[in-house]
């Protein structure tokens, strides 16, 4: 059996912990301290903190150790052979503080920044109440581990304890403010070490986390260039140095690299070091395995100029010449793909990767000329109907493109196009494109045979080919969806568009078309849809009694009357009604034989109509003379598919007894879009891809009925056969 022992070492001793007694007793051994047995025997006294007593004594044994570093100069760190030596002693770094920081570096940090090491740190503490250098290193280093959130020691306690009576971070900030005091007595900028380039680099840390974004990236710029004073991007500069300096300076560089290229993509900002040296090394450090920050450099390093030149070709190459599916999906891809080819090069002049003479022209300061030109060639075969139903979000993509071609326009140089189309026209069509895409109504309103009427013309020179008059549903003539609608009929069928106020201010207000919408889903409950309910009744039951037939009919017919009977140009246009939900009864009745002018003349020559409503079935159909097309949804909760069927049978009847006169086709048809709801020609979700494409649906059939109408009428010398 061992005999007990008689003596503990000196540090076991200081620390009051059970020592072997053995030369370089277990406790030393796991502390990292020397084992030594020279102090003579005191009497017992007051305990202390032990964790106080272990930071003394590494700090004396460091302070050993610098004092043969300093008759040694072959030993270094990384400091300046001329780093200054004046007192910096402070009261707010301790010890125990810089033992609790370096616990939670190694703890937390080190995985993704490896670039201190334990004797490293402890041998700038031994030097920071004679070097500069390292005491605004240490400062820093402090700040950035205080001004983390969750600080904690090996043992999971807080750091409170350590920093006395003020915050954490409150004591963060005097280090930092200490440190930026301190550096400015020595000239580290001449004469740049590793040491200075790691104090800025915790510097920016701690502006970074302190969010002035500012500030952390003059740092974080200024450490990248002291590396690059110091040749740390060169390989020849590993060669000469000990081997815990190399292994340092290349973590370092590495760091460096990641974080201004994250910093970079987050920020904006350009990119000054490039992938020069070799990777660390897996097996440099065994005790401490840096295997993620190797992994975390991999994920980064793609990211230079040659990685945009080649992402610029992928993006140019991604899509097919032709695309498979609908035009609307094409409008929103085609149109995607050149903004993305835009961003990628805002980026590239973010990072100074573009250059004149460029042999690639991705990379060359005119590029988005090339985009927009190409953006051009896509939107002009592209339906407006196909890009208004993405939404916003597709009209700032193009004005992106736009933005930066006016950039690029007021910069570069052009060359003379003499008669060709350039970059001018490109943004002349950018721009018309963005004023009359869905959300900005293109037209303009006049009082017309006494009403207030929204006025929309073909866009080209072209004189038009008819007159379309839109009735619109309950919520007005000033909606936007109604009126954007005019815009596209306008352009589509290359046809006049009124819009008259037929309703005399009486409307619904635009916020029912949410309870409409709510009253008609199938997923809200009875409980959800019963206050809908009840402000559509409240507002609807005023709105019908003040728009009656009795009252809006003559209103209407005066309209058209005035039109046929006008010594305008337009009287000699063909005139074709559009009517919606509450409109689209007038538009039926307006083919009726009895709609004429005093002269006899048919006030319409043909009709569309979506989703009508208030109409008397089979009668109102019944009467129908003029040729009328009828688009319906079979969820209509106005009208249910036995009315439907009744309009189907009676048109149908109709066609058969006209024999076909005037066309092979009909003068009367109705398309039944499965699931569709009342109102989906006008109010559909944009959101909804579904919605969407039965709008377009009704907007396409009634593009094609002006058209075929309008060249009928002008082959039958102005009436429709």
């Amino acid at each position: 059996m061992a005999s007990a022992t008689k003596r503990a070492c000196d540090a076991c001793h200081r620390r009051k912990v059970r020592c072997n007694g053995q030369q370089s007793c277990g406790n030393c051994s796991q502390a990292g301290l020397a084992c030594t047995y020279d102090a003579i025997p005191q009497k017992k006294g007051p305990k202390g903190s032990r964790a106080k007593v272990i930071s003394e004594l590494r700090l004396k044994e460091h302070q050993k150790k610098a004092d043969h570093r300093r008759q040694d100069s072959t030993y270094n760190y990384g400091s300046s052979a001329s780093s200054p030596s004046s007192p910096t002693s402070s009261g707010r770094l301790t010890p125990e503080l810089v033992d609790g920081c370096t616990d939670f570096y190694f703890a937390q940090l080190y995985p993704t920044m490896p670039i201190m090491q334990n004797e490293q740190l402890w041998a700038l503490v031994a030097e920071m109440d004679t070097s500069v250098e390292a005491y605004c290193l240490l400062c820093s280093f402090c700040a950035f581990m205080l001004i983390q959130p969750g600080i904690e020691t090996k043992a999971g306690q807080t750091m409170e304890p350590l920093v006395g009576s003020c915050s954490r971070t409150s004591l963060g900030r005097r280090l930092l403010d200490e440190a930026l005091r301190k550096r400015k007595s020595c000239d580290y900028v001449e004469n740049p070490s590793v040491n200075t380039v790691i104090t800025s680099f915790f510097l920016f840390g701690c502006f970074f986390a302190l969010d002035k974004h500012n500030t952390a990236w003059f740092h974080l710029r200024e450490a990248t260039t002291l590396a690059q004073i110091i040749g740390m991007q060169e390989e020849k500069t590993y060669a000469t140095a000990t081997h815990l300096v190399t292994m340092s300076m290349r973590r370092l560089f590495w760091l460096l690299f990641v974080t201004e290229r994250a910093y970079a993509l987050q920020k904006h900002r350009p990119l000054t070091l490039h992938a020069t040296i070799n990777l660390p090394s897996v097996a440099e450090d065994p005790s401490k395995p840096i295997a993620g920050f190797i992994h975390l450099v991999n994920l980064y390093r793609p990211f230079d100029d040659t990685f945009v030149a080649h992402l610029q070709t992928q993006l140019s190459q991604a899509l097919p010449a032709v695309l498979d599916g609908t035009e609307t999906q094409a409008a929103d891809l085609r149109t995607s793909q050149h903004w993305l080819r835009t961003i990628v090069w805002q980026l590239s002049i973010t990072n100074n990767f573009l250059s004149s003479t460029s042999s690639d022209s991705t990379m060359t300061f005119g590029y988005p000329i090339e985009i927009a030109k190409d953006l051009v060639a896509v939107t002009r075969q592209l339906s407006r109907r196909s890009m208004e139903v993405h939404g916003v979000g597709l009209i700032e993509k193009v004005f992106d493109v736009a933005c930066t071609l006016i950039d690029v326009m007021s910069c570069v140089p052009m060359e003379s196009q003499n008669f060709g189309v350039g970059p001018q026209d490109y943004l002349n069509h950018l721009v018309h494109l963005i004023s009359t895409l869905r959300g900005h109504p293109r037209g303009r309103v006049e009082t017309l045979h006494g009403l207030p009427t929204y006025i929309t013309e073909p866009p080209s020179d072209a004189p038009p080919k008819g007159l379309v008059v839109m009735i619109p549903d309950a919520f007005g003539w000033e909606t936007p969806n109604s009126r954007l609608l005019c815009d596209t009929y306008a352009e589509r069928a290359g046809v006049l568009v009124y819009l008259p106020e037929f309703q005399d201010g009486h409307h619904l207000p635009i916020s029912l078309m949410t309870d409409m919408g709510t009253m008609t889903s199938g997923e809200n409950s009875m409980l959800k849809k019963i206050p809908s309910a009840l402000r559509v009744a409240y507002n609807m039951a005023p709105f019908l009694y003040l728009t009656r037939p009795s009252v809006t009919t003559p209103r209407v017919q005066s309209f058209f009357a005035s039109l046929r009977s006008s010594s305008s140009s337009v009287s000699s246009l063909p005139v074709f009604a559009a009517g919606f939900c509450w409109g689209g009864l007038y538009a039926i009745t307006l083919t009726h034989s009895t709609s004429i002018t005093t002269e006899g003349k048919p006030l319409v020559d043909a009709a569309f109509t979506a989703h009508p409503s208030n109409v008397s079935l089979p009668g109102d159909i019944e009467q129908v003379e003029r040729p009328l097309s009828v688009c319906q949804g079979t969820q209509d909760f106005v009208l249910d598919m036995k009315g439907v069927k009744q309009i189907e049978q009676v048109l149908e009847s109709k066609n058969k007894a006209g024999g076909g006169n005037g066309s092979a086709k009909g003068r009367h048809e109705i398309q039944i879009l499965d699931g569709a709801k009342h109102g989906f020609a006008v109010r559909g979700n944009p959101d909804d891809e579904v919605e969407m494409g039965q709008a377009q649906r009704a907007e396409d059939q009634a593009v094609a009925w002006f058209e075929r109408w309008s060249a009928e009428t002008e082959m039958g010398g102005g009436k429709a056969s």
